[in-house]
């Protein structure tokens, strides 16, 4: 009970002084924050922002563990220097492969799947879009990965011609008909083509329309997830930094001015 008196006791102490030399609290105050907002200034001039973007790709050729494999060895040209082969790699100029940071995929990713999530960490917001964009290009242009582009390209085309002679074979049965319906007394065997045979064949005209729509969208890697271009840096964080030298220029104030009020 003591306890608890002495400690409200001490506590009505430090609001009474802190009332009392208001003034010398407010002037640390305002000292501290024009300390902290030359410091901030300092930390900008000479701490080059960076930002962070995520976008994901998908592939229907190899899984997201291969692909991050591939980014992977991209990665490594960036950190070994070797800016001619990462320029080259990405079809980007150098001034933009300056400005990329790093290039990173999860560290954990599950099997068969096929959707991969790429970090990108650039020193400006202008070069994310072209940096992707050179990421699709470097991929799509890995020797297995266009083998196996030409290899599902000739199987559709193969395909779709299958499904050309097949309407072409319905079409013509259909004339055979209407020209025996038309003249019927030539003599030719009347060709009866049942109700499901124009089924048949309207089936067979959107399934060529679909095959014709994979043909012209067909490529080995996509973006399922378009990255965001952020506004601010995730480093140097300002506004941040301002709250927490706020945070301790109080408690700094407080103390200090408790402190000399003891003394």
């Amino acid at each position: 009970m003591n306890r608890n008196a002495n400690n409200s006791f001490q506590l009505k102490e430090v609001i009474k002084t802190l009332s009392k030399r208001i003034k010398f609290l407010l002037t640390l105050y305002f000292i501290g924050i024009i300390i902290a907002i030359i410091c901030i200034l300092i930390i900008n001039y000479y701490y080059k922002p960076y930002y962070n973007t995520d976008f994901s790709i998908k592939s229907e050729i190899i899984t997201a563990k291969e692909t991050a494999v591939l980014i992977e060895d991209l990665s490594l040209l960036k950190h070994d220097k070797n800016q001619e082969r990462f320029c080259e790699a990405l079809n980007i100029e150098e001034k933009v492969a300056n400005e990329i940071m790093d290039i990173k995929t999860p560290i954990i990713i599950k099997d068969n799947v096929q959707i991969l999530d790429i970090t990108f960490t650039t020193y400006s917001p202008d070069i994310i879009t072209p940096a992707t964009k050179g990421v699709i290009n470097y991929l799509n242009n890995i020797p297995f990965i266009k083998n196996s582009l030409e290899n599902k390209k000739n199987h559709l085309q193969s395909f779709l011609k299958e499904l050309d002679v097949e309407i072409k074979e319905i079409i013509n049965t259909k004339k055979i008909i209407q020209n025996n319906l038309a003249n019927p007394k030539v003599s030719q065997p009347l060709i009866v083509v049942p109700t499901f045979s124009n089924i048949h064949l309207i089936s067979l005209k959107e399934k060529r329309t679909e095959t014709l729509i994979k043909i012209d969208s067909l490529q080995g890697f996509m973006i399922v997830k378009e990255p965001l271009v952020q506004s601010q840096p995730i480093q140097p964080n300002n506004i941040k930094n301002f709250i927490l030298a706020n945070i301790i220029i109080i408690l700094f104030s407080i103390v200090l001015t408790v402190y000399q009020k003891q003394t």
